[in-house]
């Protein structure tokens, strides 16, 4: 709720009611402040009641974005506490949670079915995949897919490509050798001066049509949400970077050392990657650089999640 000193300052006119004012008494969803204002209430919230629910508020200010909560726990008896800790918290904060989803229905004992994501009794359907921030989660092979916006009948023009590009929402660098396939044809149509909706030139256009057309296939890759780690496995973050006259890359995956007898390790899959398409002006020399920098702020992501021995 805003402050009733503050409320003055968002007056609305309704358009079906003439010539009266309305105060907004809460915060409005678009306001520039309105994001920030959401998750600060939140970290506000398990400062306040960590006390209380020490899981719950570590898992709010690690694990949220906007108003999504993803986490995990390493034992199914963990996780449970967990569910109980972070509903209480955003309870006592006046949040209640729905779109409940998990890979164990025991993690889901008590909730109701009006609450969950999958709305059915069994809610491990191997054809139950969610959206999570863009992704695809199926919780009864507990991996995540990729989905691909299909566009048919759309000229390729450096306007079209652009757009196309930009749907491909890759937060974790997934499709970073595919995307970077794109960049270059944008870059080929910045190089030859074409206007937005012109037609690209026959090389570049042929280029787009095949990886257009190649696209669909991406929906059939899995990637297994656990690293397959645990808590008495050793961790090695293991970068790989490249450059070429065109483009420079950086990826980097997780090594897991199981400390039992004998010993055995586990490459978890490709964590996180990043790619780039060279500069026009560039300086011999200097992508090398570029990839080496790519590649260490690439390496520092996965070191912020909490693994006990990196």
């Amino acid at each position: 709720m805003v402050h009733p000193e503050d409320r003055d300052l968002q007056r609305i006119l309704w358009r079906k009611t003439e010539g009266n004012e309305f105060q907004l008494n809460t915060v409005t969803y678009g306001l520039a402040c309105a994001p920030y204002l959401a998750i600060r209430v939140l970290r506000q919230l398990a400062n306040d009641e960590e006390s209380r629910f020490p899981l719950g508020a570590e898992t709010l200010r690690r694990d949220i974005y906007m108003d999504d909560v993803l986490t995990s726990a390493s034992t199914l008896e963990v996780g449970c506490q967990l569910r109980e800790q972070v509903s209480s918290l955003c309870m006592a904060g006046g949040f209640p949670l729905r779109k409940w989803a998990a890979n164990h229905v025991a993690l889901l004992d008590g909730i109701p079915l009006e609450h969950r994501l999958q709305l059915s009794a069994d809610a491990l359907l191997p054809s139950a995949d969610h959206s999570v921030l863009g992704l695809r989660w199926s919780p009864a092979t507990d991996d995540f897919a990729l989905t691909v916006r299909r566009s048919t009948g759309v000229p390729p023009t450096k306007r079209t490509i652009l757009s196309q590009t930009a749907r491909l929402f890759d937060p974790l660098g997934w499709l970073a050798p595919i995307i970077i396939r794109a960049k270059l044809i944008i870059q080929a149509a910045w190089l030859q001066r074409l206007e937005w909706d012109a037609p690209l030139a026959v090389e570049e256009a042929t280029t787009w049509t095949t990886l257009k057309e190649e696209l669909p296939l991406v929906e059939r890759i899995r990637i297994p949400r656990w690293f397959r780690g645990n808590p008495a496995s050793l961790v090695e973050v293991h970068g790989f970077s490249d450059a070429s006259e065109q483009a420079y890359a950086a990826v980097v995956y997780l090594f897991f050392l199981t400390l039992w007898k004998p010993p055995k390790g586990t490459l978890a899959p490709w964590v996180e990657s990043k790619g780039y398409v060279v500069f026009l002006l560039l300086i011999p020399g200097r992508t090398e650089v570029f990839r080496d920098v790519a590649q260490k702020r690439t390496a520092l992501k996965p070191q912020r999640v909490s693994f006990s021995g990196v």
